[in-house]
């Protein structure tokens, strides 16, 4: 199994435990990423919950990146839910360049990601 695959079984599994305990309460990004790298034994800057979302998105992350987790609140606040793998999410994803103006690049529809504006 890949390094990138091992840490997002972990990321799901982290985070399955956290949302079990806190029902609908969004988690915090430094909490996953902590209990993760603690977990699996890898480094804690290679835990990039953000890289694991429905509704955002930037240059640096493969299309492939296996969503799980809906970013909450300001930018920044690193505060996310946890919908988990396939679910049927419904909204916009946002794509956050660097340096640049955030803008939608396509939408989630019953758990299908439909890429553009539309």
């Amino acid at each position: 199994m890949a390094a990138r695959e091992k840490i997002a079984d972990v990321l799901e599994r982290v985070a399955r435990r956290l949302n079990d305990a806190h029902p609908g309460q969004p988690l915090r990004g430094a909490e996953l990423a902590e209990m993760v790298s603690a977990e699996c034994g890898c480094p804690r800057h290679s835990v990039i919950v953000s890289d694991h979302c429905y509704n955002r998105t930037n240059d640096g992350i493969p299309s492939n990146n296996d969503p799980m987790f809906e970013h909450v609140g300001a930018e920044r606040s690193g505060l996310y839910l946890f919908p988990g793998r396939g679910a049927n999410y419904n909204g916009p994803q946002w794509h956050y360049p660097k340096g640049g103006v955030p803008r939608v690049v396509g939408h989630w529809i019953k758990g299908k990601f439909h890429q553009g504006e539309g």
